[in-house]
């Protein structure tokens, strides 16, 4: 909760070192992705290099939860292109299910993993992380 005040209520770009240093070092998953988004409401449309290669770092990384993944992806988006709402309103709003019927006895991770290729513009991120450098 702390984040989001932090980032979406008071737009605090002072803690955007902290928010980083959660999104990289924090054990829950939750918070880590709660810190990637205050990142990209921080730094909405700055183009900020060091953001963009943390983000592009997080977003590339297998071993990086998919929850933290799909934020990076969202919050790289709008730390270049904010004007792009409604790609980012389309992937918060997708799960692999529809209903708790749905979801239960799946692998919505790896059903997530799966479509990672298809809802990515990795030539986009390509081309933003070259800008970034």
């Amino acid at each position: 909760a702390a984040v989001w005040v932090l980032s979406r209520h008071w737009g605090m770009v002072t803690y955007r070192e902290q928010l980083s240093r959660i999104a990289l070092q924090d054990r829950d998953a939750l918070v880590r992705k709660m810190a990637v988004i205050g990142l990209g409401i921080l730094l909405r449309g700055t183009r900020d290099q060091g953001a963009t290669q943390l983000l592009v770092s997080l977003l590339r990384d297998a071993n990086t939860h998919w929850i933290v993944r799909e934020a990076a992806y969202l919050a790289l988006l709008g730390v270049w292109l904010p004007q792009t709402a409604d790609i980012r309103e389309s992937w918060q709003g997708w799960r692999p299910w529809r209903t708790p019927d749905e979801k239960a006895g799946r692998d919505w991770d790896a059903e997530w993993l799966a479509t990672l290729a298809t809802r990515v513009d990795w030539s986009l991120v390509s081309s933003l992380e070259r800008g970034a450098s």
